[in-house]
């Protein structure tokens, strides 16, 4: 008997492939929204928190108190937000393209090309604005941007081996810098076990780092906010992987995550109001609200209460479920990938690295003691806000957008 080519469509049975793969895309316009969004909740904070936590302007509603300033005290969970975003960023592009062979030198090189060079840029010349500004006593009674010159502090804070003293916000990248040493551990361990299954792991190390046999050897190397907050930056690994992940390959409780995102962001919100830390002049940012309502049954708040512990355990879900909603959720997904959210994240590290400056020299030079409640109110959340926006927008084209021709996102 011969045998012959045989086509199944020449005896009408349809050939039958094998599915092919959709390819993720490599720019996801709804993470920039978030980026913005996150930026712009830490530019608010600031212009309340860096004027001296002023209670007022508040306003009255049918006999209800309306403190105006308790809209924007969460605002500095937009630092956790930008954590999260970081752990997705740096991920995305590995997991979007599993046959790709990891370069893992090319990995550092991007990252220094993409953070340090507008660092360095608009540290310098904050520095030298400080040094200025303290000679000829610009700015009396205040050290606005100085700290007097030692060339081993200097280098430190220059490279990032230390926070600032010059600009106080620039501890968030020391902090991302050492992240960037400890992500590819962190994402091979989540290629080979679970990305759910490290951030559960990674909330157990947190917790016992921050208790006090562990904490001070990590304190005294700088390192326990980095091992505390790591639960954060794992929680966008995990993001990342449900993102590129083809869904007929994800388990049935993650494919149930990306189904009703919405559901995920009410859960998470409800539980950070629950845990809410609140902040209160003069005192420190803590866990409140639920050990107060439990307090008068003789319930007493956990040892972490008080440690950036809290605020993995507050923000890090909230966020992980705020970026699958505006990922999977047309109707987030169309608002965060507008124009206007997309433009602020597209400015928004060059907004970051100027918004402490513009702030403080706004409340130096603009607030007087006779402004009422309205003035002030048009000051901190609307000139403040747009200064910082312009001041981003500047400095990108100067400092920022020149190095990213050289560096991939």
């Amino acid at each position: 008997m011969e045998h012959s080519n045989y086509n199944p469509e020449s005896v009408g049975i349809e050939a039958v492939r094998p599915p092919q793969e959709k390819k993720n895309p490599a720019h996801l316009p709804a993470i920039d929204g978030l980026r913005g969004l996150a930026a712009m909740m830490v530019v608010f904070f600031h212009a309340w928190g860096m004027n001296g936590f002023l209670l007022f302007p508040q306003f009255s509603l049918f006999g209800v108190a309306i403190p105006v300033y308790k809209l924007f005290t969460p605002g500095y969970s937009g630092v956790y937000l930008f954590f999260v975003l970081s752990g997705f960023c740096l991920s995305y592009p590995f997991l979007a393209n599993p046959g790709r062979k990891d370069d893992w030198p090319g990995y550092a090189l991007n990252r220094v090309r993409r953070i340090l060079p507008p660092y360095l840029i608009s540290f310098v010349i904050l520095f030298l604005i400080g040094q200025w500004l303290h000679q000829w006593q610009v700015l009396p009674g205040e050290k606005f941007l100085f700290e007097p010159f030692k060339t081993n502090r200097f280098i430190k804070e220059l490279f990032l081996i230390q926070k600032s003293r010059v600009c106080a916000s620039y501890w968030t990248l020391v902090l991302e810098w050492r992240w960037y040493l400890l992500f590819p551990a962190l994402l091979i361990l989540a290629r080979r076990v679970s990305p759910a299954i490290v951030v559960a792991v990674l909330y157990v190390i947190a917790y016992f780092a921050q208790k006090p046999f562990f904490s001070g050897p990590l304190h005294n190397a700088t390192f326990l906010p980095l091992v505390t907050l790591l639960p954060v930056f794992a929680f966008g690994i995990w993001a990342a992987h449900l993102t590129a992940r083809p869904r007929e390959r994800l388990q049935r409780w993650e494919r149930g995550l990306l189904k009703g995102p919405l559901w995920g962001l009410v859960a998470g919100l409800f539980w950070a109001v629950l845990l809410s830390p609140s902040v209160r002049p003069g005192e420190t940012i803590k866990l409140a609200t639920l050990w107060q309502l439990l307090q008068p049954m003789g319930v007493q708040p956990p040892s972490w209460v008080g440690s950036s512990f809290e605020f993995a355990i507050v923000w890090g879900p909230l966020y992980f479920f705020l970026m699958l909603a505006a990922l999977n959720h047309p109707g987030l997904r169309r608002i965060f990938g507008s124009k206007p959210f997309v433009k602020l994240g597209m400015v928004s590290y060059s907004i970051y690295l100027l918004q402490e400056p513009v702030i403080r020299a706004g409340h130096y030079f603009i607030d007087r003691p006779e402004h009422g409640p309205l003035r002030l109110l048009a000051h901190h959340y609307l000139l403040t806000p747009a200064l910082c926006v312009l001041a981003g927008w500047a400095f990108y084209y100067i400092g920022e957008r020149p190095f990213l021709k050289r560096s991939k996102r």
